[in-house]
């Protein structure tokens, strides 16, 4: 931002970006992690229990053994949670959690936000490069004045640096996030597009 500082408004703008975009990443982050996905028929079947009253499984098909539940017919039991989750997505390392039918939205926007923080990290970065090797005399006395001659050029590689990794994990994301809207157009779990592609995949070598 001080190298931006040759314009307060750009400044207060990206600014404000910066911090509304990083409250969000947060904010989703901590709730799509802290939001149990199991399927809810685990907590009703072990209320049933604890109040020895008969649980009425008959609208249930399915039955987990490691969970000793019955559970929907959209659930699946995660092997790294170890515990059924109602319309199972995928387990994300990042979360440390699984992805479900309580947590794909604060999943999806949380996906959504993050290729934002480092489109507008990258938008940045580049701009302030942009002016940095065209030598405008008002960036260039903004560094100077942080960083002074020595550091000029370590600043740059930080910058290139940061502009490569922004850029892979924008090419993550950019396919990421259109995955994820295909997925919803189709209705379908990530694990229910993987389980119809390898269905695919033994049809055809049967064939």
């Amino acid at each position: 931002m001080t190298s931006l500082s040759f314009s307060v408004p750009l400044v207060v703008i990206c600014s404000l970006i910066y911090f509304v975009l990083s409250v969000t990443v947060v904010v989703l982050a901590v709730k799509a992690t802290a939001t149990d996905p199991s399927d809810p028929t685990i907590e009703l079947h072990r209320i049933a229990q604890a109040r020895g009253e008969r649980f009425d499984s008959s609208k249930y098909e399915f039955f987990c053994c490691v969970c000793d539940t019955f559970v929907e017919n959209s659930s699946k039991h995660c092997g790294s949670c170890n515990r059924c989750v109602n319309k199972f997505d995928h387990h994300c390392k990042y979360l440390n959690n699984c992805v479900g039918d309580k947590n794909y939205k604060l999943f999806f926007r949380l996906i959504v936000s993050v290729f934002l923080l480092v489109l507008m990290h990258n938008l940045t970065n580049g701009f302030v490069i942009y002016k940095y090797l065209t030598l405008n005399e008002k960036v260039a006395a903004q560094n100077l004045k942080l960083f002074n001659k020595i550091m000029r050029k370590p600043f740059g590689i930080v910058l290139w640096i940061a502009v490569f990794l922004n850029f892979c994990t924008l090419i993550f994301l950019g396919h990421l996030v259109p995955f994820h809207l295909y997925l919803q157009s189709k209705g379908l779990t990530t694990f229910e597009y993987i389980k119809i592609k390898e269905d695919r995949k033994k049809e055809s070598k049967i064939v």
